[in-house]
Order: C-alpha cells, then sequence, then structure tokens
C-alpha cells in the first residue's frame, strides 16, 4: 500500500469523522433551538388563553393582558367534547385555534377541537430562535467542542503523515 494511498484514506476518515463531529453538534443545536421555541410558544399561549378539560367539556379562559386572576373570574367558555374512553391530554395546537384531545393508551385518537377563546397565534409574536445562553451571548460551546475535535484530528493526521514519512526514510534501498 503506498504513501499516497495511505493519505487518501487518512484524509477520507478525517473527513467523515468531520461531518460525524459536525452533525452531532448540528443536531443537538437544532433540539435545544426547538425545545426553545416550544416553550417560548407555550409562555405565549399561557399568557392569552386557558383551557381546563373534564371527562365531557372543555372550559376555556381568555386571560386578557395575561392576567389570570381577571380571566378566571369572567364565565368560561364551555365546549363538548368527543367521546372518548379516559380523556386526560389536552394541549392547544401551535397557532392557538385548536385543542387536541387525547385518552391514554396506546394506539389511541387524538381529537383536534375548534377553540372559541381567543388566543392569537404565537407565530405573529414570536423571536425569531436562536442559540442564546442564559446570559445573552451566543451559545458557542458546542461549536468550540466541534473545532477541538476536528482540531486533535487534523494534529493526529499529521503526526500519522511523519511517522510514515520517517519509516521510509529509515529504510534502506
Amino acid at each position: 500500500m503506498g504513501l499516497r494511498l495511505k493519505f487518501n484514506l487518512v484524509l477520507v476518515l478525517v473527513l467523515a469523522l468531520g461531518f460525524a463531529a459536525v452533525g452531532f453538534i448540528s443536531r443537538q443545536m437544532l433540539q435545544d433551538n426547538a425545545r426553545e421555541e416550544v416553550l417560548r410558544d407555550a409562555h405565549l399561549l399561557m399568557d392569552t388563553a386557558l383551557a381546563v378539560r373534564t371527562y365531557t367539556d372543555v372550559y376555556e379562559f381568555a386571560l386578557p393582558g395575561g392576567d389570570l386572576e381577571a380571566g378566571l373570574a369572567t364565565e368560561p367558555v364551555v365546549s363538548p367534547l368527543p367521546s372518548t374512553r379516559q380523556g386526560e391530554g389536552l394541549a392547544y395546537s401551535r397557532d392557538g385555534r385548536s385543542l387536541l384531545l387525547s385518552t391514554e393508551g396506546r394506539g389511541s385518537p387524538v381529537h383536534r377541537v375548534t377553540a372559541r377563546a381567543q388566543a392569537p397565534s404565537p407565530q405573529a409574536t414570536a423571536e425569531p430562535v436562536l442559540p442564546v445562553a442564559q446570559e445573552g451571548a451566543p451559545d458557542l460551546r458546542l461549536l468550540v467542542g466541534g473545532a477541538v475535535v476536528l482540531l486533535v484530528l487534523l494534529v493526529l493526521l499529521v503526526l500519522l503523515v511523519a511517522r510514515a514519512g520517517r519509516r521510509r526514510t529509515d529504510t534502506p534501498r
């Protein structure tokens, strides 16, 4: 096996490891961004509407200005629910226009019911999703970690090539 082939194999290996590291880092960042977006949207909906479920009905309260106490003092909008075995889950859809209802058990259906209390769409008021650390600075930890991994792989590649070059010069002809 010639030096050129070995060098190319090492480069391909380093490239593959680099892609794997970048893929892992990107996946982690996307998951963190998705989690933050869901939480932000949930907080926006929680500031505008509240829904309480029983087995047969859902009670929706509009929360003007995010005031929970004032919202609960008003008369709720009552909507009948579809018949389910044991109704438990309740959530607003992402756009705030529907309620999603579920029950326990594997393969149980999820029902969509039109929300009647006014909850504005979180899409209209949400800021863009960016990875931000608690101090407000961009979260660069994962990118720095990926750069360190690539740097270590590059150093290993250089050492391997230097070692192979030494071996070649040490062998008598």
